[in-house]
């Protein structure tokens, strides 16, 4: 009994230590505390905590310095013994204070950082070779890239200089790749169209200026020595904007002849091999193309030198005219209670209906005396459209159906029962003919899988609720949607569809009433450069024929005209408008835009915005 007792005398046995950080264990300022886990760290642990476990709760508790606290041999033993094991991935014998439950593996806060972030779930196919060494750190090797930067080669050294950025797990990698080569060989196409456009203007007004002179010349009643000068400088300018729109399209060519190889060898790489690694390597390396520079550019090579001279012998030229512009300004902004508005409908100028994401629940918003009021509606909810007897359709969840809610209630309105979809979007047109965007079941949430693997399509059903028509393949064979994510139509009753082709990017997609493809979208240059994505997620269409689209990862608005063309692409970032999701127009023409959730408050705002139109062209 005695020596029993005498061998717990040492583990009891009590030491001075200081009280440090609980999480780096130095001896900096403790002002945050965490009400979960009950632990004192300084700031910059505090903020790993908070980015490694959303859900708690840390508290700034102001400064509480080191100092000494009771703590008995045995927890100094263990805490000796946890500073010696080694961290299981970066084999350095730095304080291993984490462990994964499924690898079962130690880990330090840089590696623990990295590993629940990419989830330990590589896809050899797509993985990048770990031989690549970080740029900063010249001794460490590249673990994966951040898209928030650009995506910049990120290292075990660097993750703490991205700890609120998306990190990109290899196989997501992929797909960015593959979207910007997608997204720049149609902005190739976009150049090469403008540059067509403009030499044909160039000509055009060359053309009329030289008959206006030769008309003159030939009249005998002026001084045709003058109009010889002036002929001079017509041809000279002629050639030289000529041979300067040459160059570019020459240049132009040749880049997207380099995107079309890369683009090929993406598609074909074989399992386990570095293409992605070298692709990466090889977009670094390409001649710098700021599309939307380059637009600006070609644009600026008109005759204007000519078009002045000419107006000062009174031959009267007009220049290009301009589509019709719109400018966006804030009206009001509110906060509400829901977490993210995925879809917004609104009722009237005060009223509106939304989808919550990620509760994908339908909810309520009231707006009386500038003030916001919401509330649950408890039912689970896709998508919705309106009717034009202002009805609303439901994409219910629960059930491969279409329900109707009006004054009376909620009714069942459409199946699709047999076919073996989902219904992912609805969309009711003018003449009461409801279009769904559906998917295979078993394809629902492989949005990375290859293209000619998904089986989605459009199903049209008439005012007797008939299946009358599917939209699925184009004239090639090829199939036209990869997950039709939001349906609309136009003035003209076309239809267009927002096209999401992965997680980070997508395309508007406009068809006729056949099903043939008119034009197809994937952003602009002036705001979707390098991996800047086009990032749609809703659409909404004016009176006068624009069709607006949201670029959520952007931040913007993008304002087609009907043809698809670019009409202006407002940054609406400066307005306090962050990551827009939803969009409506009201009763009253006013712009409802409706966003994911702030990072602080956790709550979705509601903006909005005030609309106005106008024509501008050229001097």
């Amino acid at each position: 009994m005695g020596s029993n007792s005498s061998k717990s005398v040492p583990c009891q046995a009590q030491v001075q230590v200081q009280r440090k950080c609980e999480t780096c264990k130095t001896d900096k300022e403790i002002n945050y505390k965490c009400d979960q886990c009950q632990v004192y760290t300084c700031k910059s642990c505090s903020i790993i905590h908070q980015h490694a476990s959303p859900s708690h709760k840390i508290r700034e508790i102001g400064s509480i310095q080191p100092k000494l606290v009771q703590q008995t041999t045995e927890s100094v033993n263990q805490a000796q013994f946890s500073a010696k094991r080694k961290c299981g991935l970066c084999l350095t014998s730095v304080m291993t204070r984490y462990i994964c439950s499924e690898c079962e593996t130690f880990m330090c806060i840089h590696c623990y950082l990295i590993h629940i972030q990419i989830i330990h779930c590589f896809n050899k196919r797509n993985s990048v070779s770990l031989d690549q060494q970080c740029a900063c750190h010249k001794k460490k090797s590249v673990i994966t890239f951040c898209y928030s930067c650009l995506m910049e080669p990120v290292c075990s050294e660097c993750i703490l200089d991205h700890i609120n950025h998306l990190l990109l797990k290899p196989e997501s990698q992929h797909l960015i790749v593959e979207g910007r080569l997608s997204k720049d060989l149609e902005f190739t196409n976009i150049v090469i169209a403008e540059i067509f456009i403009q030499n044909f203007e160039n000509d055009l007004i060359f053309k009329y200026i030289l008959k206006e002179v030769e008309q003159r010349e030939n009249s005998k009643k002026t001084n045709t020595a003058n109009y010889t000068k002036l002929r001079g400088s017509i041809e000279a300018e002629q050639i030289e904007l000529k041979t300067n729109l040459n160059e570019i399209e020459s240049s132009i060519y040749n880049f997207k002849q380099i995107l079309k190889v890369m683009q090929s060898r993406l598609q074909t790489a074989n399992t386990g091999d570095n293409t992605l690694e070298v692709l990466l390597k090889s977009l670094n390396k390409l001649p710098q193309f700021y599309f939307g520079k380059l637009l600006q550019q070609i644009e600026n090579l008109a005759p204007k030198n000519t078009m002045e001279t000419a107006r000062s012998f009174g031959i009267q030229v007009e220049g290009r005219k301009k589509p019709l512009n719109m400018e966006i300004d804030l009206m009001m902004s509110y906060e509400t209670n829901f977490t993210s508005i995925e879809t917004i409908i609104t009722l009237n100028h005060k009223h509106a209906l939304i989808i919550d994401i990620p509760s994908i629940s339908l909810g309520e918003l009231h707006i009386i005396e500038n003030k916001i009021t919401s509330n649950d509606l408890s039912l689970k909810v896709l998508d919705m459209s309106v009717t034009p007897s202002k009805e609303i359709l439901l994409n219910s969840i629960t059930d491969d159906a279409i329900q109707l809610i009006n004054e009376e209630g909620t009714k069942a309105f459409l199946s699709i029962r047999p076919h073996p979809e989902f219904i992912l979007s609805v969309h009711m047109t003018k003449n009461n003919e409801i279009i769904l965007g559906v998917k295979e079941k078993s394809t629902f949430n492989s949005l990375s899988e290859d293209g000619n693997e998904r089986k989605t399509k459009l199903m049209i059903f008439g005012t007797d609720k008939k299946h009358k028509q599917s939209l699925e393949y184009d004239m090639y064979g090829q199939r036209l949607f990869t997950s039709p994510h939001k349906i609309t139509s136009n003035v003209n009753n076309e239809i267009l569809v927002i096209d999401r082709v992965s997680g980070f990017n997508g395309r508007v997609i406009s068809l006729n009433r056949e099903g043939q493809v008119r034009w197809i979208n994937q952003g602009h240059p002036e705001v979707n450069s390098d991996y800047k994505l086009f990032d749609p997620t809703d659409i909404v269409t004016t009176k006068l024929g624009q069709i607006i689209v949201t670029d959520r990862s952007n931040h913007a608005l993008h304002v087609l005209c009907e043809e698809g063309d670019l009409i202006t692409c407002k940054s609406v970032k400066e307005q306090g408008i962050l990551c827009p999701l939803s969009l409506d127009i009201d009763t009253s023409g006013h712009l409802w835009i409706g966003c994911e959730n702030d990072r602080v408050t956790q709550k979705a705002k509601l903006h909005i915005m005030n609309l106005s139109f106008w024509v501008w062209r050229w001097d």
